[in-house]
């Protein structure tokens, strides 16, 4: 895992296939651990080749909502 902060926190795990991934499981404990006592987004990467990622995306808060434009700059960052 990987925290990064674009004026909120964020935590990228990267995973071996996003397809396969339980987000709706998975995606809550992070945005809930103790660790991340404001909560986090969580960003499971899942990295196809040096120019190409997948993601999933799980959006803390009560809303979902779609990822922005910023989470390009969130999943790659961490992968260089």
């Amino acid at each position: 895992m990987t925290c990064v902060s674009m004026g909120n926190p964020h935590a990228v795990v990267f995973v071996d296939s996003t397809a396969d991934f339980p987000l709706e499981q998975i995606g809550p404990h992070f945005e809930n651990h103790e660790r991340f006592p404001r909560r986090t987004n969580t960003e499971f990467v899942e990295v196809v080749s040096p120019e190409y990622v997948k993601m999933r995306v799980w959006e803390r808060g009560p809303e979902k909502r779609s990822p922005a434009g910023r989470d390009a700059v969130r999943r790659r960052l961490p992968a260089c």
